[in-house]
């Protein structure tokens, strides 16, 4: 039994840097739209408030609102969660488990290993990990502005019953070029914008992984599934009725008319690493078409400013109510050159912060919350990010 636990486990883990594929694919939840950590500690109340080279993902009519140019060789963004209890929730794990595990390893008798290895299961049951990162390079001035990115996220969720079935794992990677162009009309109180961008998108993952396929690579590597590229549209609006605290609507028309991700095929694939051994079938999901609309507010506005921000997401789509609304306050001080802010903000049920410092450098810490990461898993997880741009 030792030698049957010891070696799934060194197999399950072996398994975390492939993606073994699950046969349903629209089980698996593309990337989230949060891809900078400025946005992120806004709760995504962003559409109204692009200013700087987010607006290029979250809104491209705010390019025209650029007061300076954004630039990075390396942005990286490094992104985690312990689930939905968060680290505490894996220190109790880790404190009860602790004695069961010392069972384990200090008795012989079957039954009692089996008691043991339930009850493990039982404490870490439904507990759900995740750890992400992006990669961009970006050139934003005022009125237009370029990006590329790169991302890999990953899931782990680990079952109630460990035996014979372990865990879920996902794998959600993409690769996004995009361009921006935006101009103001109407002496400068409405703005609009467009973004086109081609996306390189990869899926996969097992839901049920077994500890026979943790224990044979050939089984875990049966399908990677979705891979896939596609066109795409984001267009934008901002308007800005007056001057005195800049009230500013927003909308955004994000993927317009849904990106399709046409299938590369495997040729393009079969002599990458472990690809070798993969079978590849079918394509992602399309990428949906999604429209926001916000509404922003700065009631203190200059160098030191303090501006409020409110957002109602996926109008157009029957998602969760809780999960639709996102309310933002940020404040602090910008320069041509130098950027201080603190944000706040609150979106997807739960509260979202963050600081940014920017010179020549850009530092960026920020926490938000995400739903449903992976699979069929329905809690929401805390995401911790770290960004740091060259």
């Amino acid at each position: 039994m030792k030698r049957l636990l010891l070696k799934s486990s060194v197999g399950l883990f072996a398994t975390l840097p492939v993606a073994a594929a699950y046969s349903d694919v629209t089980s698996l939840r593309l990337p989230s739209q949060i891809i900078g950590a400025r946005p992120a500690a806004l709760g995504g109340a962003f559409t109204a408030v692009a200013d700087d080279q987010n607006a290029l993902f979250y809104n491209p009519a705010g390019l025209a609102h650029l007061d300076s140019s954004f630039a990075a060789l390396l942005d990286t963004t490094l992104s985690g969660s312990a689930g939905s209890g968060g680290l505490t929730s894996i220190l109790d794990d880790v404190d009860a488990t602790t004695p069961l595990i010392q069972k384990l390893a200090s008795t012989s008798d079957l039954s009692t290993q089996i008691d043991a290895f339930s009850k493990i299961g039982e404490i870490i049951s439904s507990r759900t990990v995740a750890a992400g990162g992006k990669t961009q390079s970006y050139w934003a001035s005022p009125g237009w502005g370029m990006a590329a990115t790169l991302g890999v996220d990953l899931g782990l969720g680990v079952h109630a019953k460990l035996v014979p079935e372990v865990a879920d794992f996902a794998v959600l990677a993409d690769g996004d070029f995009r361009f921006g162009y935006a101009r103001k009309f109407l002496d400068g109180k409405m703005s609009a914008g467009i973004a086109p961008y081609y996306r390189l998108r990869g899926q996969g993952g097992r839901a049920n992984l077994s500890l026979k396929d943790a224990d044979s690579k050939g089984d875990s590597l049966k399908n990677i599934l979705g891979i896939g590229q596609g066109l795409g549209l984001d267009v934008g609006f901002m308007v800005t009725p007056v001057e005195a605290m800049s009230p500013t609507f927003g909308l955004a028309i994000l993927n317009v008319g849904d990106t399709k991700l046409y299938k590369t095929g495997s040729s393009l694939f079969s002599n990458v690493g472990f690809l070798k051994n993969a079978d590849l079938v079918g394509a992602p999901d399309l990428i949906k078409q999604v429209v926001n609309v916000g509404f922003s507010l700065s009631p203190i506005d200059g160098p030191g400013f303090v501006r409020l921000s409110a957002e109602m997401k996926e109008i157009n789509r029957p998602s969760a109510a809780e999960l639709k609304p996102a309310f933002g306050i940020e404040g602090g001080f910008r320069s041509r050159f130098v950027r201080a802010l603190v944000d706040a903000g609150w979106g997807n049920g739960g509260w979202s912060a963050g600081v940014e410092l920017r010179s020549f450098v850009k530092l960026r810490l920020a926490t938000y919350v995400e739903p449903n990461l992976f699979f069929d898993r329905k809690e929401n997880q805390r995401i911790w990010m770290f960004s740091l741009g060259i």
